[in-house]
C-alpha cells in the first residue's frame, strides 16, 4: 500500500474516531446515570430499583467502544515520533480498556446478585453471599480506579509523544490541555470511587467525557493534519 492510501486510510479512521467520541457521549447521557452507593448494602437497594437497561452492554458499546480504534491509529500515528511514549500509551490504552470491560462486568454481577442477596439474606447462606457480594464491591473500586489512572496515563502518554524528540505532530496547547486533562481524570476517577461509589464513578464519571472529549479533539486534529499534509503534496 502506497503512502498516500496509507495517510488516506489514517484520516478516515481519524474522522471515525471523532464522530464516534461524540456519538458515544450522546449515547451515555440518554441512558442515564447509575445511582450513588457507598457501602455494598446501598448497592444492592439501589440496584434493586435501577432499571435493567441501564446494567447491560450498551454503556461498553457506546462509551468505551471507542477505544478499540482510537487506540492502536493513535499509537501508529506517533510510534515514529516518540516510540517510547507512544508504547507507554499503547500499554496504558489496551490495559485501560481491559480493566473497564472488567468493571462493567463487575457492574453486571452485582445488579444480578443484588435480588439474590435479599432473598437469601433471611436463608442459612446469608452471611456466605454478603461475604461474595463484599468481595465484588471491593473488587469493582480496585478496578474502577485503576481503569481510569490507566485511561489518564494513556490520554497523558499520547499527548506527550506529539511533542516528541522529533518534528512536533501536535500543538503546543493541545499537548499542554492533554496532560492537565490526564491529571483531571486520574484524580477524579480515585475521588469519584471514594465519594460516590464505584456505580457511577466507572459507568459515568466525569474523568471518563475528558477522555471521550480528549479522544474526539486528537482525532478531528489527525483528520485535518492529513488532509492539509494531502494538500500540500
Amino acid at each position: 500500500m502506497s503512502n498516500p492510501e496509507q495517510a488516506g486510510l489514517a484520516r478516515v479512521d481519524a474522522a471515525i474516531v471523532a464522530i464516534w467520541a461524540g456519538l458515544s457521549l450522546l449515547a451515555r447521557r440518554l441512558i442515564g446515570e447509575l445511582p450513588i452507593a457507598h457501602t455494598p448494602q446501598q448497592a444492592v437497594l439501589a440496584l434493586l430499583e435501577t432499571a435493567p437497561s441501564r446494567m447491560l452492554w450498551l454503556p461498553l458499546v457506546f462509551y468505551a467502544g471507542i477505544l478499540l480504534l482510537a487506540v492502536p491509529l493513535f499509537h501508529r500515528t506517533y510510534r515514529q515520533n516518540s516510540p517510547q511514549w507512544s508504547r507507554l500509551g499503547l500499554a496504558c490504552g489496551w490495559l485501560g480498556f481491559l480493566l473497564f470491560a472488567v468493571g462493567l462486568s463487575l457492574n453486571v454481577v452485582q445488579a444480578t446478585a443484588a435480588p439474590l442477596y435479599v432473598v437469601g439474606s433471611t436463608l442459612s447462606g446469608g452471611a456466605d453471599l454478603a461475604g461474595r457480594l463484599e468481595a465484588v464491591w471491593v473488587a469493582d473500586q480496585v478496578v474502577s480506579a485503576a481503569a481510569l489512572v490507566l485511561l489518564a496515563g494513556w490520554m497523558g502518554a499520547v499527548s506527550r509523544a506529539g511533542q516528541g524528540p522529533r518534528q512536533p505532530a501536535l500543538p503546543r496547547w493541545f499537548v499542554l490541555g492533554g496532560l492537565v486533562a490526564a491529571l483531571v481524570t486520574a484524580i477524579a476517577g480515585v475521588a469519584g470511587v471514594l465519594s460516590r461509589g464505584n456505580l457511577l464513578t466507572l459507568d459515568a464519571g466525569d474523568g471518563l467525557i475528558l477522555v471521550h472529549l480528549w479522544t474526539g479533539l486528537l482525532g478531528s486534529l489527525l483528520w485535518q493534519q492529513g488532509r492539509d499534509g494531502r494538500r500540500g503534496s
